[in-house]
C-alpha cells in the first residue's frame, strides 16, 4: 500500500517550524510520498509570495523540489 501524506498551507513565508513538521512527517511515515501543497494565490497584505517564491524558500530548507505541489 502506498501512503501519501499531504502537508497543506499558505507558508507566508515557509520557515524552520514548517520544515520541522515536514521532517517529522517523513520520519512518521517512512517510505511515504510526503508532499507540501500550497497555492499560487497572491494577496499583497496576507499572502505576498507567489508559488515560485514559496517553492524557492521550501527548497532552501532542504526539501526536495519534487515534494512541493500546487
Amino acid at each position: 500500500m502506498n501512503i501519501i501524506a499531504v502537508y497543506p498551507g499558505r507558508f507566508q513565508p515557509f520557515h524552520l517550524g514548517h520544515a520541522s513538521v515536514y521532517n517529522s512527517l517523513r520520519k512518521q511515515f517512512p517510505g511515504a510520498d510526503v508532499t507540501i501543497a500550497t497555492s499560487d494565490k497572491v494577496d499583497p497584505e496576507d499572502s505576498p509570495f507567489t508559488f515560485d517564491e514559496r517553492k524557492k524558500m521550501i527548497v532552501a530548507s532542504n526539501v526536495n523540489a519534487d515534494a512541493v505541489q500546487k
